[in-house]
């Protein structure tokens, strides 16, 4: 049977989402690679800290108006374009507001003359950066797609291949921090061109009874997004500031990157979610429940996969990429990888509570988040070093989900509640099945706990028979 016009719509636009990701993340990972095995532990760990920094403030620039401009074009076109023209007043506030708090923060760090340096060429890379993504969620709102896709594909690649350029050349991270300002500021200009062009002229509108009514929507969000990068970033923050070698820091930020990478597969599917799941939301029907559905089972399984490998060959394979002085990375990156299950259902918790309009409670959630892990990072970091800053964030993302799986289980927005408690034995039943393996063969443990993983997954009745069915009928297909 054909394809409807919309349905060929949905999947298009789904083609260049993911071919933009893979562009961002292939082209991040071997960016993160060269920069490391090139600058060293110590001096990646400044840039690191000092991104760190900067990309904490980007929600603030963002403010979650994004987040309300695709739920409103999605919901009605014509009153999406006003919305567009009153969020472009807030924008220009807050980002250069965000900027500002940018600069002045390694200013008055007062840690040394390169940490501030960094952090004001890293000001003007958020003003870029804020661009881009603004334009972005023009794009995601209005549903084409393939405009950043292009950006990506040529803006990404360009600052992998100058940056690396000018990494080997130099080996000094000011000049490595001002490529990547200059390119983001490029990817912005250029991203608001597109806009102006093919979708609509933005005028930014001081209507204040609007921007009002705006303001009370994407305080929440953007407060709630600014709490949920400092989940991500506040380790390497917090680590330094304890007084922690650069080395270590370096080693640190490693690992969160490979969360990063990793989580930011599922974080994208959440964004171009959120089109689908306001409609639904407005029509009534379920499928913003398979949607939470889905994405849970996504999370555990994938979660579960990632750190059972990286238990086995994490190491080996950090050690390979990135060289000795990264070893600790390695060793403890299974741990860090446990982070992403719960990561990926907030991600997916959120999005549902935005679709609902329910900007406040998706706020307070990732507030819960953020002081769950300070508290843990503050009281595991003296005790246990490197593996306790990790601990903490685990323990944060977990109490951060364990409550909102709560909230959105007692609102009835999951399909299966049911599914929970047998995710969790399987992930525990793998994990402990790697453990009681490891006087074999590392590959060996983990190929056998990875039968346990998709066996458990099969007989546990967590996938439905209907699902089962489309497998069936896929592979006969094929």
């Amino acid at each position: 049977m054909p394809l409807s016009k919309g349905h060929r719509s949905i999947l298009s636009n789904a083609v260049f989402v993911y071919a933009s990701l893979l562009i961002n993340q292939v082209s991040r990972a071997i960016y993160v690679v060269v920069l490391a095995r090139v600058l060293g532990p110590e001096l990646y760990g400044l840039l690191a800290y000092g991104q760190a920094w900067y990309v904490a403030l980007v929600p603030l620039s963002l403010f979650g108006l994004g987040t309300i401009l695709v739920r409103e074009v999605g919901r009605d076109r014509r009153n999406g374009r006003r919305v567009a023209d009153n969020a472009a007043a807030i924008r220009v506030v807050t980002i250069l507001f965000a900027a500002v708090v940018s600069g002045a923060t390694g200013v008055l760090l007062n840690e040394s003359q390169v940490i501030s340096t960094l952090m004001l060429i890293f000001a003007v890379a958020l003003v870029g950066r804020a661009a881009a993504l603004w334009a972005e969620e023009m794009f995601q709102a209005y549903e084409v797609n393939r405009f950043t896709f292009r950006l990506a594909r040529v803006f990404r690649t360009s600052e992998v291949l100058l940056g690396i350029i000018v990494a080997l050349w130099t080996k000094d991270i000011i000049w490595v921090a001002t490529v990547h300002a200059l390119v983001w500021l490029a990817q912005g200009a250029r991203g608001l061109i597109l806009v102006f062009r093919h979708l609509q002229l933005l005028k930014p509108r001081w209507n204040w009874p609007e921007i009002r009514i705006l303001l009370v929507a994407c305080i929440p969000i953007g407060f709630g997004g600014f709490f949920q990068a400092l989940m991500l970033q506040s380790g390497i923050i917090l680590y330094r500031r304890s007084g922690a070698a650069d080395e270590l820091v370096g080693n640190f930020a490693i690992a969160v990157q490979a969360l990063v990478i990793l989580g930011s597969l599922f974080a994208a599917l959440s964004r171009a979610a959120l089109p689908a799941v306001s409609r639904s939301v407005a029509r009534g029907d379920s499928r913003h429940r398979q949607y939470v559905s889905v994405m849970l089972r996504s999370a555990f399984v994938f979660g579960t996969l990632a750190s059972v490998w990286a238990l086995a060959i994490g190491a080996e394979i950090t050690v390979l990429l990135l060289g000795a002085k990264y070893q600790i990375a390695g060793t403890w990156l299974w741990l860090m990888l446990l982070v992403l299950t719960p990561f990926v259902i907030k991600q997916a918790v959120s999005t549902t509570l935005v679709a609902h309009g329910d900007y406040v409670r998706s706020m307070l959630l990732s507030l819960v988040g953020i002081v769950s892990m300070v508290v843990a990072v503050l009281m595991l970091m003296p005790l246990y070093g490197f593996p306790g800053v990790i601990g903490g964030m685990l323990v944060g993302f977990s109490i951060n989900v364990v409550v909102a799986l709560g909230v959105i289980v007692r609102m009835r927005l999951v399909e299966h509640p049911g599914d929970i408690p047998r995710l969790v034995t399987i992930m525990t039943l793998t994990l402990l099945t790697f453990l009681l393996m490891t006087g074999y063969q590392p590959v060996l443990a983990a190929m056998v706990a990875t039968v346990v993983l998709f066996s458990g997954v099969l007989l546990f009745g967590v996938i439905r028979e209907t699902e089962k069915d489309a497998i069936r009928a896929l592979l006969s297909r094929s």
